[in-house]
């Protein structure tokens, strides 16, 4: 088995599992800043390697609620998700629709519920980012609409589990904002249902939910 710095392989996973569920921010920073301390310390030679291994998802996973340090190492085109991350920050619209538009491409062939959600969610966020509200709802949708026929989407994964809530809830507010009293409705009614007892800081976000129900 690989032998890494203890700071890389306790605080690695940490990173991760934080970033799937959007935050802390505070907790997400503090790991990054180990995590990145830890690679730092490794060869030179080993370094991108491990900063592909364990920034690169959690930088996108973290996004639009918290914007990693991290993230701007990745702005390079053979990063496709960073890269969409990065130009929706930068409201680099026609980057985000010429990356979207490749990702639609590619995904021609692949079944809307095989397509996992850890990467679907930082995309309709990035569409979301530069006010295509309906793009973003159009990118949710199929998968969403098609998680009982799913294989992929293994919600005992925490990378999975905290995307797929932070997809209903974006999408129950791009309904929500558009007018889709229903739609909004049935998407927070799940994400109280699962996340009424969450972490303080999830909180604000299940009240916000609840006012959607009422």
């Amino acid at each position: 088995a690989e032998k890494l710095p203890p700071t890389i392989a306790q605080s690695g996973p940490a990173l991760l599992a934080y970033a799937a569920i959007g935050g802390p921010a505070d907790s997400l920073r503090v790991f990054e800043l180990r995590v990145t301390k830890g690679i730092g310390a490794l060869p030179a030679e080993q370094q991108m390697s491990q900063r592909t291994r364990w920034l690169m998802r959690p930088v996108t996973l973290a996004f639009p609620e918290t914007r990693l340090a991290a993230l701007a190492a990745f702005d390079i085109p053979r990063f496709r998700t960073a890269n969409l991350v990065n130009a929706a920050i930068r409201r680099d619209t026609a980057s985000v629709r010429s990356i979207t538009s490749a990702l639609t491409t590619l995904r021609r062939s692949v079944r809307p519920a095989d397509i996992t959600i850890d990467g679907l969610f930082p995309e309709a966020a990035a569409l979301t980012e530069i006010g295509d509200l309906a793009g973003a709802a159009g990118w949710l949708d199929p998968t969403l609409n098609a998680l009982r026929q799913s294989t992929s989407q293994d919600i005992a994964l925490p990378a999975h589990a905290g995307p797929l809530l932070r997809s209903a809830v974006l999408r129950a507010t791009l309904a929500d904002r558009v007018g889709d009293a229903t739609t909004a409705r049935l998407w927070a009614k799940a994400v109280i249902t699962m996340w009424s007892g969450a972490d303080e800081f999830l909180q604000p976000t299940v009240r916000r939910m609840e006012r959607l129900v009422r």
